[in-house]
């Protein structure tokens, strides 16, 4: 059977470790228990829902009243009105009366953190964790936070996973690609991503030498469905990673057409 909770985050806690928390509790009585969905309510949602809520209920009244005034009478704009607010109220008592669950639909950004690996180690690799301090200072509480990369080599975990577990930012949720072998996998996952979750904003985090590759495969997945804003890190571009961006820059008009397509 679901259950749907709410949890109050006190001030300093991030949601996500509140949510973990949790979650381990209810794992101990029921090892089958899973997470269908989470959604967090941040201060700035509430903030900006409450003041372009009210502006749009002013000039939206406003606007009934004036033209009913001029075209009739006043008296007809003000009953206008009480019979729009008439019906409001019968809706949200309906939700009331039934407990219908009302859903807030994302309207964060999706922050994407590229992963990066030779095989060198099993660890972290540090062009990662370069990656991943840059994104913590832009993540917002209400963003998606998405980890894509895989396993190169004989490294036991993803890239995806070692981030996920080095994270320390802000975040409404989190999302792991274990699956994306290259950037064009990437830029796939990236894209199904913001489908999925209806995000109208992705922020893209990787190394500067990457930056404008990554900005090309991602766009073409994206299409025009979203804007996107790209943050890259200092990183030093060596002489290996130096012959590989070349490489692949040979075939960024054909993986473009490939990730277009596959939109």
């Amino acid at each position: 059977m679901p259950y749907l909770y709410g949890i109050a985050v006190a001030d300093g806690e991030q949601p996500a470790d509140s949510h973990a928390a949790r979650i381990a509790l209810l794992r101990a009585v029921d090892k089958s228990a899973e997470v269908r969905r989470i959604e967090f309510v941040g201060p700035q949602i509430g903030e900006e829902l409450a003041e372009y809520g009210a502006l749009a209920l002013l000039v939206t009244a406003l606007g009934i009243v004036a033209y009913l005034a001029l075209r009739f009478e006043w008296k007809f704009g003000l009953a206008a009105i009480i019979a729009n607010l008439h019906d409001v109220i019968i809706i949200i008592g309906f939700f009331a009366a039934f407990q219908w669950e009302f859903s807030l639909p994302v309207l964060a950004a999706v922050l994407a953190i590229l992963g990066y690996s030779d095989g060198s180690t099993p660890d972290l690799h540090p062009v990662c964790a370069e990656r991943l301090a840059r994104a913590v200072e832009e993540a917002g509480p209400d963003d998606v936070i998405l980890f894509s990369g895989w396993a190169r080599g004989s490294s036991a975990s993803t890239e995806a996973d070692l981030m996920a577990a080095s994270w320390t930012g802000r975040g409404r949720t989190r999302l792991v690609d274990r699956s994306s072998r290259t950037t064009l996998g990437n830029a796939l996952a990236v894209a199904r991503a913001a489908q999925r979750v209806g995000a109208d904003e992705v922020v893209l985090v990787t190394s500067r030498w990457h930056a404008r590759r990554a900005r090309a495969l991602v766009r073409s997945a994206l299409g025009s469905n979203a804007r996107l804003r790209v943050v890259a890190t200092d990183g030093r571009l060596s002489p290996h990673r130096g012959a590989r961006e070349a490489g692949a820059w040979l075939v960024l008009p054909v993986l473009a057409v490939v990730a277009a397509r596959n939109r």
